[in-house]
């Protein structure tokens, strides 16, 4: 989806769009690191559960793209 006629960025900032509705695949799941699975495990409700799921997930496959490494190997502080 071309969002460049809605969106105002600034040079070299690049959006992605990405759908987090539903429960993660299996793919998704393998990026994320014990911690973040942990966390996912104390949401309450599962839909929010598999939203920070999802998200994280993309977060890593789009910085692991972007820095070109490995997305399961991304470590945040």
């Amino acid at each position: 989806m071309d969002l460049s006629d809605r969106v105002a960025a600034p040079r070299g900032v690049r959006l992605d769009l990405v759908t987090v509705g539903g429960p993660p695949r299996p793919a998704e799941t393998a990026l994320l690191s014990d911690d973040e699975h942990a966390r996912a495990a104390r949401f309450v409700h599962r839909a929010y559960a598999d939203r920070f799921r999802r998200c994280r997930a993309a977060l890593r496959a789009a910085l692991g793209a972007r820095r070109g490494v490995d997305p399961a190997a991304i470590a945040f502080g």
